[in-house]
């Protein structure tokens, strides 16, 4: 007898008319348009002995749809996934960009700042200057950005800008507490430039009556 063999699950189709343009597999519901299938010869006995052999087996068949749906469903599976992975990574870079990173950090030196803060009173009497330590409000520590560093290579870096690692910077402070100008004394111009903007930014508490130097200590691990 003419016959399907089904490509989804192996079953024997029967039902392959002339007055039939569709046929449908029993087994795992595939439909197939009959003038773009391969019509086979095939004995009833051996067609039965698949069929059943089909029935008895425990492959599951996807029937009319299922397979659509669970091909949209691993695709959403997918979409919400790397959804996820994208806010996740990129949220780490946005955080490491606003910390001046453009690699997660990795493009940064290990950097440790300390900053300290002085008054420098004349005493003309004495003929000698006294030192007294001064509080900040908030101490501005510099910020290093990965564009706008001279070299990546940290050796290299620490060759170069960091010869000089104790940074002072002149301050004037008004006397709400806040620094109107800043000059560094000493260092390489990279560390000069980001140490006076830092100390721009740092307020003390008020007030304040005198100059004040403030004390960058850099170190770093290599």
């Amino acid at each position: 007898m003419k016959a399907i063999k089904c490509s989804q699950c192996g079953a024997i189709i029967e039902e392959i008319s002339s007055e039939l343009e569709f046929t449908k597999c029993s087994y795992c519901g595939a439909t197939y348009r009959l003038k773009d299938v391969k019509i086979i010869e095939i004995s009833r006995k051996e067609a039965k002995r698949i069929n059943t052999q089909i029935s008895k087996s425990d492959i599951p068949f996807f029937r009319d749809g299922e397979y659509d749906r669970k091909n949209n469903a691993d695709k959403s599976a997918l979409i919400v996934v790397s959804v996820i992975l994208f806010l996740v990574f990129g949220g780490m870079w946005v955080n490491g960009l606003m910390s001046g990173s453009f690699l997660f950090g990795f493009d940064l030196p290990e950097i440790k700042i300390t900053a300290t803060a002085k008054t420098t009173l004349n005493a003309n009497n004495l003929n000698l200057n006294s030192i007294d330590t001064l509080n900040f409000d908030h101490v501005e520590f510099p910020k290093f950005y990965s564009w706008d560093l001279p070299t990546w290579n940290t050796s290299e870096f620490v060759k170069t800008a960091f010869v000089e690692r104790r940074i002072n910077v002149k301050v004037k402070v008004d006397k709400s507490g806040k620094v109107t100008e800043a000059k560094a004394q000493n260092g390489h111009q990279y560390i000069q430039r980001i140490s006076e903007k830092a100390a721009l930014n740092s307020t003390f508490y008020p007030p304040v009556n005198s100059d004040v130097t403030i004390v960058y200590l850099f170190s770093v691990r290599e």
